[in-house]
Formats: structure tokens, sequence, C-alpha cells
């Protein structure tokens, strides 16, 4: 496999929009910028509704290939959250370009997502131009510099996360979470502290995920109080629907990959459905190998799509929940020659 170029990763371009809920960013082609709207509490508006359309012709319409069963009980379990010194790598910059907005730099090989306040920032290897549509927004103000307080105290809470492009495999991803201050003046980010876990794969070079525990942890506690979350890491999603709050509805984080947390009881279940084009996959797998990237951008299956229910069901009886992956897509020749593309052989039939 060949790793993206780390310079590459580390400097990728970042906007942001002045208003909070859409987010604006942008990556380098080169070295020029460019800028695009990831507006993700509409997903693009007119364009997403020009996927769906196609998708109501009979041709289009996603069907039932294949389903992955998978083992929720031998998903690692994310650790604690342990604290870190003040000189650590992991740390972020927001550097402004003038009126296209800030070029993010972070201090390790991490495909990143970065969320300050209400807005989001976000590295990739490469532009995605013509998966994002560039649309320019003005940025009135911006999040941080030179008179928005006094350096080292004026700071707001930051979070930001990712997978390390040097460790990532086929069948595991290393996942890491930071938090810390983000200083409002220096437009630095510090990690305080950080999560590491390894994602195991429930689709090949596609879908990594991991679960923890998040109610009734502690030994004693009735164990039908427990609950716990499944967290996915996948592709970016044309669109991204799962069983989480209304909030978390409204802004899926799809940006430079998805990510979803969803919780699970017992006697529950837990489920997300992600839609991805061809596009979306040959960036997400391409950033580890070029040639399936040109592929899958190709014009035969750049606008293809491949659809992914993953569900977690928890009985009252049984002591973790079981999980089943359903892989839909269009019965078209290119759509078969995209699963054939991206999936095991021994998923699908002859």
């Amino acid at each position: 496999m060949v790793l993206a170029p780390r310079a590459a990763l580390l400097s990728a371009a970042l906007t942001c929009s002045c208003q909070p809920a859409p987010t604006v960013v942008s990556r380098a082609t080169g070295s020029t910028p460019t800028v695009i709207e990831a507006d993700i509490s509409s997903r693009r508006g007119a364009e997403l509704a020009s996927i769906r359309e196609p998708l109501r012709q009979a041709g289009r319409r996603p069907l039932l290939v294949a389903t992955i069963p998978f083992e929720y009980a031998s998903l690692p379990i994310e650790g604690p959250a342990r604290p870190l010194a003040a000189v650590q790598r992991g740390s972020f910059t927001l550097k402004s370009i003038g009126q296209q907005g800030y070029s993010l730099h972070i201090a390790e090989d991490l495909l990143v997502e970065v969320e300050v306040g209400s807005r989001r920032f976000y590295s990739t290897s490469r532009a995605r131009g013509k998966l994002f549509h560039p649309r320019l927004l003005p940025v009135e103000r911006p999040p941080c510099g030179p008179g928005r307080g006094v350096a080292g105290t004026d700071t707001v809470s930051a979070s930001w996360e990712g997978i390390r492009v040097s460790t990532w495999t086929d069948h595991e991803i290393e996942y890491v979470r930071y938090r810390g201050p983000f200083d409002l003046v220096s437009c630095h980010g510090a990690p305080a502290s950080m999560v590491r876990t390894p994602a195991a794969a429930l689709v090949p070079k596609l879908v990594y995920a991991y679960r923890s525990c998040s109610l009734g942890c502690l030994a004693g506690i009735d164990a039908r109080a427990r609950e716990e979350v499944l967290t996915i890491v996948a592709p970016p999603s044309w669109w991204l629907n799962a069983t989480v709050s209304q909030v978390h509805q409204r802004r899926p984080h799809v940006g430079s990959f998805s990510h979803v947390r969803v919780p699970i009881t017992r006697g529950g279940t837990a489920s997300a459905l992600l839609t991805f084009s061809g596009e979306d996959l040959g960036y997400f797998i391409g950033l580890r190998n070029p040639a399936l990237r040109d592929l899958l951008e190709g014009e035969q299956l750049r606008d293809q799509i491949l659809q992914l229910t993953i569900e977690a069901v928890w009985l009252e009886d049984e002591a973790a929940p079981t999980g089943t992956i359903y892989v839909a897509a269009p019965e078209t020749p290119n759509a078969d020659k995209l699963l054939r593309t991206v999936l095991p052989a021994d998923l699908l039939g002859p």
C-alpha cells in the first residue's frame, strides 16, 4: 500500500462560515487553495436532491445484495482518557490565508476533524472539489487572531479526532481523540487529554468500529442498566442517518471522513445508514491506494451508489448485542463493478 504524503496531510487549507451552522472548508490542490462548502446541516441542498432523484428510478434504487454479521462483543473497547503534558504531539494551529479563511496545521499524521465551538475544520490529502461543489461564502469575522483577547488567557474548549495515517491498514485503524483549550489570540489548540483506540474493520478498507461503556459501567451495578456506545468510522457519506439525537442528526460528522457514535441499551437497537458514491470511496481508499482511487473516481464508477446499514440488536436475555451489516446497491453493471472493487470477494455471490 502507498500512503499519502505526510506533508499533504498536514497542510490542507480550510475555512469557516460566519454563521454557526454551516461549515466551509478549504483544501489545497498543489499549492492553490480551493474553498469548498461543506454545509453539514443541509448537505448541499439542491445537489443532494439531484442525487436522490435518480434513486427513485427503478434502475437506480439500491437493493440488498449482501449481509455481513459481526461480533459486537469482540470489538475493541475504548480506553480511558489520559492527561497530557503541555508539550506533546497532537497540537494544531489555524493560520490565516486572507479572505479565503484558514489553513490547518497539526503536529502529527492525522486525517482529522477539528471542532472549535460550532465551527468545524478538516484536513485531507487532496482536494475534493467535485464532491463538495465549491461555493464561496464571506468570512465576516475570524474565529481567532489579534484583538480577540489576551494570549494564554482567553481560550475556548476544542476537540479534535481522527485516523492516524501511518498505522492505517485494511483491518485496523488507530483512532485518536483529543480535547484541550484553543487560544483565541494565537489560534493554537493544545491537547490536555487523549484517548487512543484500535478500531477493528467491519468491512476491510471501508468501515471500522469500536465500543465503549457510557452508563452502568462499574462492577456490581445491575447489568440491565448498562448503556454502551458503538462508534463507527467510515468514508465521507453523502447521507448519514442514525439512531442518535436530533442535534447529531442535523449536523452529522461527514467531513474528511464519517464518524458517528450510536448508543445502545439492553432490549434496544442501534443503527446507522451511510450512503457513498464511488467518488467518496475513491477519496477514502485512495489515501492509501492511489490506483484504486483512480479507478473509483473514473467515469464509470464515480457516480455509482453503495449503501451500508450497520445494525446492533441487544436482546434482553443476551449478554451482548449481535451485529449485522446490510449492503445495498442499484442493480446495474457499473454498480456491480463498484461492489466487486471495494468489497471482499467472499461476501458477494458469483
